[in-house]
């Protein structure tokens, strides 16, 4: 195990100490679109040297969820790089679309979003119905996702190649 920081380090304070959350509204076509975000302060975070750019990340939860469940991850994440977590359309203070939207309309949505937001490009980081969600999103717009990462990812059962 590595030794833990000593007390008034460098270290210690710069990486015990979460960003503040910024929340913001948009709206994005018909939908009105709810997301906190956090950036570092300076300074940044000793593993990465000032002059590298952090690309922003993008955390989208999954169905029945909001982005509160994002939080504790977007609040660590935020002291080395920006990042938001939507909600999505019918999630968490997010309007709620006329009609269900399946996983492309919640594609387009959260492609929508980024470009309200000012993100062209970012990682996506999934969870559950999230996975399915940008891994849509960047076959929609490829250009537009960096990467993705998928936790927990959930799958069609009809659609699985390997059975248990």
């Amino acid at each position: 195990p590595l030794p833990s920081p000593r007390p008034g380090s460098s270290l210690a304070t710069t990486t015990r100490v979460l960003p503040p959350l910024h929340a913001s509204t948009l709206q994005v076509g018909p939908h009105r679109i709810h997301a906190v975000h956090a950036a570092p302060d300076a300074p940044r975070e000793p593993a990465m040297p000032p002059s590298a750019p952090a690309m922003p990340i993008v955390l989208v939860h999954g169905f029945v969820i909001s982005r509160r469940y994002m939080r504790p991850t977007l609040r660590r994440i935020a002291r080395a790089a920006p990042c938001w977590a939507p909600d999505l359309p019918g999630h968490g203070p997010s309007s709620t679309p006329p009609a269900a939207l399946d996983v492309e309309g919640y594609a387009r949505a959260l492609l929508d979003w980024m470009t309200a937001a000012g993100l062209p490009r970012a990682l996506l980081v999934g969870n559950s119905l999230g996975c399915q969600i940008i891994a849509r999103a960047a076959a929609l717009a490829p250009e537009r996702a960096a990467g993705l990462v998928l936790v927990g990812p959930t799958v069609d059962p009809r659609a699985r190649t390997v059975r248990a």
